[in-house]
């Protein structure tokens, strides 16, 4: 999916597994498969766009101002989550799909996205905080990052300045014990995004489950929830048995593992990739359709050694790879769900569906030739 903000999704069932696709928020009305399950993964909704513009200007100037002053964010965090709100878009989420999953991936963007771009929004954190402009500016650039889609952003942003992290699980647990009262049934499940080391998501899991629990206890209520985690590192893949006994569910992360797999920016790599499909280099576009040979094998890997250690352990995809071929795939080696861009939806859909027939064909013919 698009940095959370797309919504997509399908339901597809076969004898002994389920496959879910997510859909926004009106799959669930599709399909008609008896015990469907819809996953909602990596939504943040549109007004979460206008949070995190709080975070770094409006209400959040403290925020950035703590960072670019070297200190945390804890101040512009609080004030974010102030008025009442209640984490209004998750609220509306949580409404609309009661008594099913709602999986949220937490902020994967890069630090320098959180800071001030324009000379307009420094010269306001410059005024709050009592210091030249110039100094502010210095700060900045020493912020920047040459390779921020390796750098600080993800869990390691969350570890550093947990202040971002914390605000957004208070949002989600707010809004769930919300609608709770009002007789919905709400069933958050948070994701860390872009670990690489089991140490690196015990720490965010225990700050998961704190500020969970406090919200909880705030409003004496119970609300089930899960934490889990992205794994879009080829580290991670290859230490997934490690990571699974602090994890509730795995989602791959099919785009940034096939970048830090072949070493390819996803960005830049549409330069040449089309000469290399052309020549036969690649039998077709990583980003396009998943790698079978060498992302799949990561991927296979991660799903076995896991489920010695968790038989069952609910796992997907959320990407660009929603291609037939990639949904086969996936369907092959036993995942839950995959999800995608909304555009990619309808395709997707299809090959889910084609994917379960195959299968229940290929039962079939074994039958009748015992």
């Amino acid at each position: 999916m698009r940095d959370g903000r797309g919504t997509v999704g399908i339901v597809f069932q076969s004898g002994d597994q389920q496959v879910a696709d997510h859909d926004g928020i009106d799959t669930s009305a599709d399909g008609g498969t008896e015990g469907r399950q819809l996953d909602l993964v990596q939504v943040l909704a549109r007004s979460l766009d206008a949070r995190e513009r709080k975070v770094r200007v409006g209400s959040g100037v403290a925020m950035a101002g703590k960072v670019l002053g070297g200190g945390h964010p804890a101040a512009g965090v609080h004030t974010a989550n102030e008025g009442g709100n209640k984490g209004g878009d998750f609220v509306g989420i949580f409404q609309a799909m009661s008594g099913l999953p709602v999986t949220i991936r937490l902020l994967d963007p890069p630090l320098h996205e959180f800071l001030p771009k324009t000379l307009e929004e420094l010269e306001a954190i410059a005024q709050d905080l009592g210091v030249p402009v110039q100094k502010l500016q210095a700060r900045n650039k020493a912020l920047h990052e040459f390779n921020p889609m390796l750098g600080h952003r993800g869990c390691r942003l969350g570890i550093t300045y947990p202040e971002i992290f914390e605000m957004q699980v208070q949002a989600i647990m707010e809004a769930a014990c919300h609608v709770v009262k009002h007789k919905v049934k709400p069933i958050p499940e948070i994701m860390i995004p872009l670990i690489a080391d089991v140490n690196e998501l015990r720490v965010m899991r225990e700050m998961t489950v704190r500020i969970a629990e406090k919200v909880l206890k705030a409003h004496k209520v119970r609300v089930h929830y899960e934490v889990g985690t992205m794994i879009e590192i080829a580290r991670a893949a290859l230490l997934a048995h490690e990571i699974a006994p602090e994890a509730d569910f795995y989602s791959f992360g099919t785009n940034d593992l096939t970048q830090t797999t072949f070493g390819l920016s996803r960005d830049d790599a549409g330069r040449f990739l089309p000469y290399y499909v052309e020549k036969g280099i690649f039998e077709h576009d990583p980003f396009i359709t998943i790698d079978r040979k060498g992302v799949g094998m990561l991927m296979r890997m991660a799903i076995a050694n896991s489920r010695k250690i968790k038989k069952g352990m609910k796992m997907g995809i959320c990407g660009e790879q929603v291609d037939p071929q990639s949904v086969e795939f996936c369907y092959e080696i036993g995942l839950t769900y995959v999800s995608g861009s909304p555009f990619r939806l309808p395709v997707a859909r299809l090959a889910a569906a084609q994917a379960t027939l195959k299968r229940k064909m290929k039962k079939g013919l074994s039958k009748a030739s015992v």
